[in-house]
């Protein structure tokens, strides 16, 4: 009888062990603190996410770092002042936007220290005027066109995510370079011209990303 039992016990097992699903692909890592077990699916690189908000996050620092240095009355660029004052609150609302992603994917956000770029200085060599600071951000805004091309390749399993990123992020980012060349290439024909900077900062306007 208790041989039998044993033998009824082992044909039980091994019909629910059959009976179990196999794991799903597009499961997440069960034991993971940066996906929830409920909603996640899918989402394999929520820390890749985690560092880009950080790199919204600093460019925004920068941003508004430029923007308050402009608005100083011994540097007294107004134009370009309210220039980053916009730049920074747009990178910001790509942080929140990645945030919010974060949170219908089921990832958990782990936010870091945000650090200001070594180069914010923006008295060396000399005084930073039209010419540095646009240098500056095109510069910033390829960096951050790159890292989000980089996190598109790396979500080439994840069409909802890399649709987001199209969408979302890197539409922007294209236009921004695009806007950000130019005034690159008109500070640059206009510097040897104080007055006609002047007339410049004074009409500059609205955020590269939605030009």
């Amino acid at each position: 009888m208790y041989r039998l039992l044993s033998v009824l016990a082992l044909v039980a097992a091994f019909t629910a062990t059959e009976a179990q699903d196999p794991p799903s692909p597009y499961d997440c890592v069960a034991d993971s603190t940066l996906v929830s077990p409920q909603s996640c699916q899918n989402f394999k690189i929520p820390h890749l996410v985690s560092d880009q908000i950080n790199n919204e996050m600093k460019a925004a620092y920068l941003y508004q770092a430029m923007a308050s240095y402009f608005a100083r009355d011994d540097v007294a660029w107004p134009g370009l002042s309210k220039f980053f004052y916009v730049m920074a609150a747009e990178e910001r609302t790509h942080a929140q936007s990645l945030m919010d992603f974060m949170a219908l994917r089921g990832g958990r956000v782990e936010l870091k220290p945000v650090e200001l770029p070594l180069d914010a200085i923006f008295t060396t060599p000399t005084p930073w005027g039209p010419v540095e600071s646009m240098k500056r951000a095109l510069e910033e805004e390829r960096n951050m066109n790159g890292d989000l091309l980089t996190l598109h390749l790396a979500a080439n399993d994840d069409p909802h995510f890399q649709n987001f990123l199209e969408e979302d992020l890197l539409n922007e980012q294209v236009n921004a370079i695009r806007t950000l060349s130019f005034y690159v290439t008109q500070t640059e024909r206009l510097k040897d011209d104080n007055h006609a900077l002047t007339e410049w900062d004074a009409k500059l306007s609205g955020d590269p990303h939605h030009a």
